[in-house]
């Protein structure tokens, strides 16, 4: 199961150089709390889907027959995967 559940505010600490800095700063004030995160993460682990693979973008399974889904890029990666795998 992949679950990506968007961005989310954790602690970013450390020293940064200043277009970095604005950056984190600004996910920071954006990304979700972790509070929020947690429940459809917690929910898929306690139930989770009956496919093999599944996957999760802040709790909704990405429609792959859209125009967005890029199925050669994943056929790479699939294809990677085994290769790396295999190689272990």
């Amino acid at each position: 199961m992949l679950i990506h559940p968007g961005a989310t505010r954790t602690s970013l600490s450390g020293r940064y150089d200043e277009p970095t800095l604005r950056c984190i700063e600004e996910q920071q004030r954006t990304a979700k709390p972790i509070s929020e995160v947690l429940g459809p993460i917690d929910a898929a682990v306690d139930d989770p889907p009956k496919q093999a693979l599944s996957a999760f973008v802040e709790g909704r399974e990405p429609d792959v027959r859209t125009p967005g889904f890029d199925g050669s890029a994943a056929r790479r990666l699939d294809r990677l995967t085994e290769e790396f795998l295999a190689g272990r």
